[in-house]
């Protein structure tokens, strides 16, 4: 009765086993950028190598592309932030020139890029 005991045992540990490994497995891993590791860049040569992911913008896409009442130069640079990790990005390129007038604040625009490494 004692062995009876002890395979039941070991065949409810593999089964733990087994269920913890298929639930992990099908876990959505946590993206790799959050909004405070992505850099801006002014200097191309910073993404030479990387992978380009898609042109951005500051502009609020949850505000009806208005500007909300946060302060607009921290506000936009914290959108492009966010832009820029919807894609996947940890850098981004920022272009010379600002686009769109919103109640007289300059958007700003840059191109996403990923890279293995961050160039200083």
């Amino acid at each position: 009765m004692d062995c009876s005991v002890t395979l039941a045992q070991s065949a409810m540990r593999a089964l733990a086993v087994i269920l913890i490994v298929a639930v992990s497995a099908c876990a959505k891993a946590r993206p790799a950028t959050t909004a405070q590791e992505v850099r801006f860049t002014t200097g191309r040569d910073a993404v030479s190598g990387c992978t380009p992911l898609g042109l951005i913008d500051s502009s609020d896409k949850t505000n009806g592309g208005t500007v909300s009442q946060v302060p607009v130069e921290r506000d936009r640079y914290r959108r492009l932030r966010n832009e820029a990790v919807r894609l996947g990005a940890n850098i981004v390129l920022l272009l010379d020139t600002p686009r769109g007038m919103t109640d007289g604040n300059n958007q700003l625009e840059g191109e996403a890029y990923k890279c293995a490494f961050i160039k200083v």
